[in-house]
């Protein structure tokens, strides 16, 4: 009523607004971004409604106004799955997933349980992990069967065993160490948990007569400059060798990172900004692609349906952003100015890491699903 979103900063200062609410629940992370910019403008507090999908769902209420989050500002537009086609794939089905304790693994597992399977078979080597995943199904899906296995991937007894005793009709293998720099000096662990183990894995849900394996893979795969990407490619060459061997359909799913998992940025610069700083960041000019860790799962859960085996399917993950720009947004919603209340150190690329990352090799032909977003 007084004027475009571009006059926020005039507006604020004429009529001393103490407060700027954007109830703007459908905007894009590219419209956010402009809004906070301009809020941030003003120097005055800001605040804003959930997102549209939440109000929608009953979730929450327009009444519950929050503080604006990273997410808001990375998140990019709310995706529209097939449900009818992943639930055609996936109900009824007997699933397992291996690293289901796991940042990735636990959501798909939370969403997997939504798809109506007739069973869950979840499998995880740390021990808390399982136990927190299989507590919150308790609680939160007390009718689904599901059982939780306490196992090694690399353990070829085991898992053959699993197989054996559980005989799964689709297999998610989200089992994987991630962590680059820690991995460079690691070379044992790497190769035997991300190589060996996914060999083991995927062998075993040919021999049980699986119908589908689906492998989680990372944008670090693509020429890979480091350890854990190297490892991640050749389990990326292991399933799809694999394919055609066997009735069972090997698929790869590969996207870059996502916000909130353990390994993430954006836990450690919360708390480096919680104790005053300084936040540190690589490079200047260090980029990389972000979503949230429930897209990518709604995504890996579409990509598995709509498999015929021996794909690698890449999510759109939008443009890459600077981490710069993420250090900088996440010291200014938190109420602190950049270089002044809280610092930012360039402390240099750690060992293993790159610039930029890359969703696909040149020579992959890249070519379009009936999804959007795959």
């Amino acid at each position: 009523m007084l004027g475009p979103t571009e006059s926020i900063p005039k507006i604020v200062a004429e009529d001393d607004i103490d407060l700027l609410m954007l109830a703007v629940p459908s905007a894009t992370a590219s419209e956010m971004r402009r809004l906070v910019e301009l809020c941030e403008a003003t120097g005055r507090p800001f605040r804003t409604v959930p997102e549209l999908r939440s109000l929608l769902s009953g979730q929450v209420s327009i009444s519950q106004i929050r503080p604006v989050l990273i997410e808001d500002l990375l998140g990019r537009d709310p995706i529209t799955l097939d449900w009818s086609g992943i639930q055609g794939g996936l109900a009824g089905r007997d699933i397992l997933v291996t690293g289901a304790g796991g940042s990735i693994g636990s959501e798909l597992v939370r969403q997997l349980a939504n798809a109506g399977p007739a069973r869950l078979i979840l499998v995880d080597h740390g021990e808390f992990n399982l136990y927190r995943i299989e507590m919150e199904l308790q609680e939160t899906f007390p009718d689904l069967r599901f059982s939780r296995h306490l196992l090694d991937v690399t353990d070829a007894s085991a898992v053959a065993a699993l197989f054996r005793a559980e005989r799964p009709g689709i297999v998610f293998h989200a089992a994987a160490y991630k962590h680059v720099p820690l991995l460079e000096d690691q070379l044992r662990a790497a190769i035997g948990y991300n190589v060996l183990g996914t060999r083991l894995v995927d062998s075993a849900a040919a021999d049980c007569g699986c119908e589908r394996f689906v492998l989680i893979s990372t944008d670090k795969a693509v020429h890979p400059a480091n350890v854990m990407g190297a490892t991640k490619r050749l389990a990326e060459g292991i399933c799809q060798s694999l394919d055609g061997q066997s009735p069972c359909r090997f698929i790869t799913v590969r996207f870059g990172n996502v916000l909130g998992s353990a390994g993430s940025v954006v836990p450690l610069f919360q708390r480096q900004i919680a104790r005053g700083g300084p936040v540190t960041v690589t490079h200047p000019e260090i980029e990389r692609f972000f979503m949230t860790i429930p897209e990518a799962c709604q995504l890996i859960m579409q990509a598995a349906v709509i498999g015929d085996g021996g794909e690698i399917f890449v999510l759109d993950m939008g443009e890459p952003i600077k981490i710069r720009y993420l250090a900088e947004q996440m010291i200014r919603l938190s109420g602190h100015e950049p270089g002044e209340d809280i610092a930012i150190d360039y402390v240099g690329l750690r060992p293993g890491e790159k610039l930029y990352e890359e969703l696909f090799y040149d020579s992959e032909d890249l070519i379009a699903t009936r999804h959007p977003k795959i």
